[in-house]
């Protein structure tokens, strides 16, 4: 996606005025309400928040160290950049994350709103929103936390439904050791929670509400994501591998006890995206992934189709008929999934009133009113699985009394072939949780 790529230049650290501090570097105040930290320097509202917050962070912040922010509400027209100091905390000290508001509305510099590129950072207690690209972003660097905070956008896009918002909220990427607990994001026009190129991701606990991705898992090995309220979303979770990025696989992703609702937000996405392809009314959506295991979920109330596992043959179609470009085919990355196993969810009210041309199409019959289906598979196999008729995709109970295989390996793409028998689907796979 075209919001993936960083911009080198906004590691260069900003110089300024010295912030206005309510205590100093070597006076600790007492831990602020709801966190567990000691503040070595405090921050308030003032007439130049960006300024002086990032004159704190340069003059004294070093290793160890914990940046905290009064209550109140910062109006910053700059991003902000943690690059040097190493297990830095930034903590807001008022009772509720709601309290300390750092709003972005007048943003003029900068491609996210916090961008961070050092070890063992932790985020918490506090609300970023109005970012003008992304709006946490921590890249490429080892044990970040995200706690307790909240991401979004007051208006993700306009009249005419064109983004407005950033990409995505809460955005770890090539990260080793992610953990994103207790946080919302809304309003984003890529993925709420995006973690891409990751090493062990563990999300429990966020809501992830009005954005186009609920929660995207990307070319990331090793994700447990539980315990989130994931809706009025486009798609609810994206589990995928993506073409053309640095890390070429995408696997070991437990996604299980989540509630995945009522995700039937219009897709407001920019064009030429991956997003922009994610149907309206979708729970779960899994893309050329492997070694994936979806299970103790609550699926209800998505219009469109509970779960869909798909390949990027049908991608390039979406793309097309989305008024995008079908992207080149990466010879490096696989284009199909595999090893993927639904089992144990609940299903209720899915499928109502489809409206994306794939899931008419997965139906049988244009114009099609209902997709009683559970999960949904393209049935189109890599070289790799030539001799692998399932390649590997495993239903369990309730999930293999609503199987469908549409067939859109058929040389005509006559989806009306489909069929539901789970023969060659009644396999097991089983991914390590990280989170227990």
């Amino acid at each position: 996606m075209q919001l993936r790529t960083s911009v080198l230049s906004s590691l260069v650290v900003l110089s300024g005025a010295f912030a206005t501090l309510a205590c100093s570097s070597d006076s600790a105040d007492p831990p602020p309400d709801g966190t567990s930290s000691e503040c070595t320097v405090t921050v308030k509202p003032g007439d130049n928040d960006a300024e002086d917050i990032q004159s704190a962070i340069d003059e004294k912040i070093g290793t160890g160290d914990t940046l905290c922010f009064a209550p109140g509400t910062y109006e910053l027209d700059d991003h902000i950049v943690l690059g040097g100091a190493s297990k830095v905390k930034f903590v807001g000290t008022g009772k509720s994350r709601d309290d300390v508001l750092l709003d972005f509305s007048s943003q003029k510099s900068g491609k996210e709103g916090i961008l961070v590129t050092t070890d063992d950072f932790t985020i918490e207690n506090l609300w970023v929103k109005n970012t003008a690209g992304n709006g946490v972003q921590v890249q490429g660097s080892t044990n970040a936390t995200f706690k307790n905070i909240k991401v979004g956008w007051d208006k993700p896009s306009d009249e005419d439904n064109n983004p407005l918002s950033g990409g995505y909220a809460i955005y770890p990427t090539g990260v080793t050791n992610a953990v994103i607990v207790d946080s919302e994001m809304y309003g984003a026009s890529d993925a709420g929670l995006y973690a891409g190129q990751c090493i062990g991701v563990i999300a429990h606990g966020n809501k992830s509400h009005g954005n186009v991705l609920g929660i995207e898992i990307e070319n990331t090995t090793g994700a447990d994501i539980y315990d989130n309220d994931v809706y009025d979303n486009t798609t609810g979770f994206l589990l995928d591998l993506l073409p053309n990025l640095q890390k070429k696989d995408a696997k070991q992703y437990l996604v299980h006890d989540n509630h995945v609702h009522d995700n039937n937000h219009p897709n407001f996405a920019e064009k030429n995206t991956v997003a922009a392809t994610a149907p309206k009314g979708t729970g779960f959506l899994v893309l050329a992934a492997s070694e994936v295991e979806v299970t103790g979920n609550q699926v209800e109330n998505n219009e469109g189709v509970a779960a869909m596992i798909v390949s990027y043959d049908i991608i390039d179609i979406l793309a097309a008929l989305n008024g995008g470009t079908p992207a080149a085919p990466d010879p490096t990355t696989s284009r199909w999934p595999s090893s993927i196993y639904f089992h144990g969810n609940e299903y209720q009210n899915n499928g109502t009133a489809p409206e994306d041309a794939l899931l008419f199409l997965a139906a049988g019959a244009e114009g099609a009113k209902t997709i009683d289906q559970y999960v949904l598979w393209d049935g189109i196999l890599g070289p790799d699985h030539a001799d692998d008729a399932a390649a590997k995709i495993c239903v369990g109970d309730p999930e293999k009394d609503a199987f469908m295989n549409y067939h859109a390996d058929t040389s005509d793409f006559d989806y009306s072939k489909y069929t539901t028998d789970t023969t060659d689907h009644e396999c097991t796979i089983s991914v390590p949780p990280l989170g227990h």
